[in-house]
């Protein structure tokens, strides 16, 4: 059973590009999602496939996404502060770009957590509600 699972936040760098071991090109990068800056939580998201991976170009850092995708099994790890962590990853079914204000971006820096985490869900909710596009209608 596959798990799918939707988060918002944020795109600290531009995705790496990369190969499967089956050969197929894969774009990957980390997403913010909620936290403070002391705990934030990281999601590392894997596009594959022509569609998703045409995306990646336009995937800058500081841009807030939405993302759609298959939640692969949790991994253990050891952080850098000896603390026993858990490592999230998603291969990306589904990605929306969520429109970024200067004012909207610095009242998100400067504000809390229950604020950021509120408008992050009301964005979601917002792309969530329009159409989807089918590939035929997809410009790149």
């Amino acid at each position: 059973m596959t798990a799918i699972l939707t988060i918002a936040g944020w795109v600290p760098s531009a995705p790496t590009q990369g190969t499967t071991k089956a050969g197929e090109t894969k774009h990957t990068f980390s997403v913010c999602v909620f936290g403070t800056r002391k705990d934030p939580m990281w999601v590392k998201v894997v596009l594959m496939g022509d569609r998703l991976c045409k995306l990646a170009p336009h995937i800058k850092p500081g841009a807030r996404v939405v993302v759609v995708g298959a939640l692969a099994k949790p991994t253990p790890y050891e952080g850098n502060d000896g603390q026993m962590k858990t490592s999230l990853m998603i291969f990306g079914e589904s990605i929306s770009f969520i429109p970024y204000e200067k004012e909207t971006g610095e009242a998100m820096a400067k504000g809390s957590r229950a604020d950021q985490l509120k408008h992050l869900k009301g964005q979601a909710e917002t792309h969530s509600k329009k159409d989807p596009l089918d590939d035929d209608r997809l410009p790149f």
